[in-house]
């Protein structure tokens, strides 16, 4: 299981975004375009807190980025698969609604082998207002 402590800047976990929103998660987007089911989700940064994230999806879409292959470590569902991101979809969540959302949705990474995509390689995306 993660720990708080953990958490920072280009972590790679596969949450459940329903727990992540009952423990206190927001997200930017409106609630009809909210990310369903389990995902892979990118921590763009994080204070001792909280972090933001960027959910990732395994099909392209209208507006959709594909994320760096390059400077993956971890898991090969991770390292192996393409992942696609959308700006308008980022998360912001207390440490423990991570916690709890990577437990609920089986994340497999562990302790010393997590799922990381190197800081020079994490996309730039401003903060907005959450649309909840």
């Amino acid at each position: 299981m993660i720990t708080p402590a953990e958490i920072t800047s280009g972590l790679v976990l596969h949450l459940d975004p329903d727990v992540l929103e009952q423990r206190g998660g927001t997200y930017e987007c409106p609630p009809s375009f909210r990310v369903q089911n389990g995902h892979f989700f990118l921590c763009l940064d994080a204070t001792k807190t909280e972090g933001r994230w960027l959910p990732l999806y395994t099909k392209d879409g209208k507006g959709r980025v594909e994320i760096s292959r390059i400077g993956r470590t971890g898991h090969e569902k991770w390292t192996g698969g393409t992942f696609f991101y959308h700006e308008d979809q980022v998360w912001t969540a207390p440490h423990g609604a991570v916690v709890a959302s990577a437990d609920a949705g089986t994340d497999l990474s562990r302790k010393g082998q997590r799922n990381l995509l190197t800081k020079t390689r994490i996309p730039a995306i401003q903060l907005r207002k959450p649309a909840k």
